[in-house]
C-alpha cells in the first residue's frame, strides 16, 4: 500500500496554492508508486470539509475555513478548480467529481 500523507499543525495555516500543491505532490507520489500511466485522465473523487456554495456538482466557492485552517486569497473561489490547477501543473489530468 503506497505511503499515508498528513501535514503538521504548524502547516495548517498556509497559502492555498501550497495546499493544493501538496495534494497534488501526494497524488503523484500515490501514481509514481502505483506505476499509473500520467498521460491518462483518471476520475478522482473530491470532498472538501469546508462550507460551500455549490454551484455544479463539480465545483464550488470556499464561504469560510474552519477547523483551524485559515488561507489567504480563497474565499469565494472555486475549489475544485484550484485543485485541478495543482494537477495540471504537476501530475496529470483528474476528473474531479
Amino acid at each position: 500500500m503506497p505511503g499515508l500523507f498528513s501535514f503538521t499543525l504548524t502547516s495548517i495555516t498556509v497559502i492555498i496554492l501550497k495546499l493544493f500543491d501538496f495534494f497534488a505532490a501526494s497524488v503523484e507520489e500515490f501514481m509514481d508508486e502505483a506505476k499509473m500511466d500520467k498521460t491518462q485522465t483518471y476520475p478522482m473523487g473530491f470532498t472538501f470539509s469546508f462550507p460551500v456554495k455549490q454551484t455544479s456538482l463539480n465545483s464550488g466557492e470556499l464561504f469560510e475555513w474552519t477547523k483551524g485552517f485559515s488561507a489567504d486569497g480563497v474565499k469565494g473561489q472555486d475549489v475544485v478548480a484550484l485543485l485541478n490547477k495543482a494537477f495540471l501543473k504537476r501530475v496529470c489530468a483528474l476528473l474531479l467529481f
